[in-house]
């Protein structure tokens, strides 16, 4: 009998245990999840390349930096206005995960790690196997 009583308090403690750890895993989740949402928000704004480095360095030759505009709407489209060339790209984009994007044309898909998001400031990587490019973005001119 004192053995059964022993088994018995010992799954009541492992399964309150269990369940204290479910509610604290759900919690942050759910906390995670209102993150994201919050990070998201600050997307749908127009952004300003301040800096792009290729490979760890700038490249100011190849890939210069003109104020260059990025602006992600709430629709899901997009406008990238090149300063230097004077191009003007617009598609779409979508969220795959919560840190990361992906902007499309016509004739490709482009996808974005974010590294950092804050309402003025965003750091994006370009998910490419030929090149590493880090683009830096603040919301101000």
């Amino acid at each position: 009998m004192k053995k059964i009583i022993i088994v018995i308090t010992f799954l009541i403690g492992t399964i309150g245990c269990i369940n204290s750890n479910s509610q604290k895993n759900e919690n942050k989740i759910n906390d995670h999840q209102m993150n994201d949402s919050l990070n998201l928000d600050y997307l749908f704004q127009t952004w300003y390349a301040k800096q792009i480095l290729v490979n760890g360095k700038e490249d100011k030759e190849n890939y210069p930096v003109n104020n260059d505009e990025l602006t992600l709407k709430h629709d899901m489209t997009y406008v990238s206005i090149d300063r230097t060339y004077g191009n003007v790209d617009e598609g779409t984009w979508s969220i795959v995960k919560p840190n990361k994007f992906i902007i499309k044309t016509k004739e490709e898909s482009v996808t974005f790690l974010i590294s950092k998001i804050t309402n003025d400031e965003l750091i994006t990587k370009m998910v490419s196997n030929e090149i590493e490019m880090i683009i830096k973005y603040s919301n101000k001119k």
